[in-house]
């Protein structure tokens, strides 16, 4: 019984003096081989799970195109110059949104630190959380080119991100 012991005892002391591989060392450099594979490893393997899931499984092309599909669409979309004229409007909503959001989420925000009166009057429509970026893809997905929901969620998070709660003296 106590060869037993000591055998198990020993055991446990090899395994907390095993020394960290290259992979697990930490604050070091790793050769450039490994770190060649990793970053290759990276990108390759998600694309290559993409591919295999898109081609074996039976997957909606309309919900997740196969990479084929893809850079087809972009070389066509790059040739026409519509990937360009797109991405220009898709960055203009978006830096609309976010200025609209900031001019007035800002100043709402100071209020409602500042006045109790103000922040009972707007805490429940802002603390609610009314947003909901899941509503947002589910709209695009399905057609609609209302983006007024993103102004207005952009807008209750910019609020609620700023700790209005924490303007108070």
């Amino acid at each position: 019984m106590t060869q037993s012991s000591g055998s198990v005892h020993r055991s446990s002391t090899q395994a907390n003096t095993l020394s960290p591989t290259i992979f697990w060392r930490l604050a070091e450099d790793i050769p450039k081989p490994l770190n060649t594979a990793l970053v290759v490893t990276s990108i390759g393997l998600p694309v290559l799970l993409w591919w295999l899931v898109t081609t074996f499984g039976n997957v909606d092309p309309k919900f997740l195109p196969s990479p084929a599909m893809v850079l087809e669409a972009f070389g066509r979309l790059w040739s026409t110059g519509e990937l360009l004229k797109d991405t220009v409007a898709s960055l203009w909503r978006v830096g609309e949104g976010f200025l609209l959001a900031v001019f007035l989420s800002i100043p709402v925000g100071v209020l409602m630190g500042s006045f109790a009166s103000i922040r009972a009057l707007l805490e429940p429509l802002f603390g609610s959380r009314l947003h909901s970026p899941t509503d947002l893809v589910s709209r695009h997905w399905r057609g609609t080119k209302n983006y007024s929901h993103f102004h207005w969620g952009l807008f209750l998070q910019l609020l609620d991100g700023h700790g209005y709660r924490e303007v108070r003296a």
